[in-house]
């Protein structure tokens, strides 16, 4: 998973800058987190898995990222209260034919504590069922995309990248 093209400009100040924000990138960067939850072994964590998966059949799978740390006052993080002009995230596809859908997840969560039944040990999603509805996720996408062919998908997220910026 990559999170690229970061579009900011801060409010008072002339200056527009891009940044690019991947686990192990030439920056740096080293905050991610990001897991998968999985329907058919719903007290697994596979926080330390390799994969990233989400997935409808058998099981509903659903990839969980979050770019920690990317804001600030440091040199290379994006200034508070900034505007974002424009946030992406990359995905590589590998299983076609399904329709995909990216949410912004409303809950804390932690990479190696979260499964389908819980976000935290002995903390369930509210919704229930996995952080398939809201209050766990936002009630609409930030973007959708069709898996027509294996290969890598960008979809805007700017708008979810936009509320982190308080």
């Amino acid at each position: 998973v990559e999170w690229d093209g970061i579009i900011w400009s801060s409010s008072g100040q002339s200056c527009t800058a891009t940044a690019s924000f991947q686990e192990g990138d030439s920056n740096g960067y080293a905050s991610t987190e990001d897991t998968y939850i999985d329907g058919g072994a719903t007290s697994t964590n596979y926080g330390s898995s390799t994969g990233f998966y989400a997935d409808g059949s058998p099981f509903n799978q659903r990839g969980l990222v979050r770019f920690n740390d990317i804001f600030g006052t440091d040199e290379g993080k994006i200034p508070y209260n900034s505007t974002i002009n424009g946030a992406n995230i990359t995905l590589e596809v590998s299983d076609t034919g399904n329709i995909g859908s990216i949410y912004k997840v409303l809950e804390n969560w932690s990479e190696g504590r979260a499964t389908y039944n819980n976000r935290l040990i002995g903390t369930a999603w509210s919704d229930g069922d996995g952080c398939s509805a809201f209050p766990s996720r936002s009630a609409s996408a930030e973007g959708t995309f069709t898996a027509s062919s294996a290969g890598s998908y960008t979809i805007d997220i700017s708008n979810a990248v936009e509320d982190w910026t308080d």
